[in-house]
């Protein structure tokens, strides 16, 4: 405990880890959820952000199991902490990520749309014109259609480099 929080048990005997692990990210709802199940005296389990004595962010899950003697009475709380810091993080990283794949896919179903929209209108009025210069102008404009989907894959494709293998993500 001393080692990992940074707190000497002299420091903090006698008070709530509430009182010292708080910070400033910290939910107070799910304190305060802690303070009403402890009070009903229930077994529970919690997820809290936390704050060791240098201002080091850190998560804990807690299980609580009521502790009482061989006549009911209430002795207090059996509690066991778990340091979850790296898979909330995990969990950051992952909502991160999955925000920026619906970034790509909404620019990959909308932007990619259009230039192909283009292209298979622009096919369709090759197969009725008749003159060679009709025909040549709607080459230009399938030309013009094709670069811009090819702009547009290789931004989907930056996006995807710099967003996921930059974290280290495999390609």
């Amino acid at each position: 405990f001393e080692d990992f929080t940074g707190y000497a048990f002299d420091d903090v005997a006698g008070y709530s880890p509430a009182t010292f692990f708080a910070g400033e990210e910290t939910d107070m709802d799910v304190l305060s959820d802690i303070l009403r199940k402890k009070k009903a005296m229930e077994s529970f389990s919690t997820e809290v952000n936390c704050h060791n004595k240098f201002g080091t962010k850190f998560w804990v899950s807690g299980e609580y199991t009521p502790f009482f003697d061989d006549n009911h009475n209430f002795l207090g709380y059996i509690a066991v902490y778990n340091d979850i810091t790296r898979l909330k993080q995990k969990e950051n990283d992952t909502a991160r990520q999955n925000q920026k794949l619906k970034e790509v896919a909404w620019l990959s179903s909308h932007e990619v749309r259009r230039p192909i929209a283009n292209i298979i209108g622009l096919a369709n009025m090759m197969k009725a014109a008749q003159y060679m210069d009709e025909k040549v102008k709607i080459l230009e404009n399938i030309n013009k259609s094709a670069e811009e989907l090819d702009r547009i894959v290789h931004t989907i494709n930056t996006t995807i480099e710099t967003e996921f293998v930059r974290e280290g993500q495999p390609r």
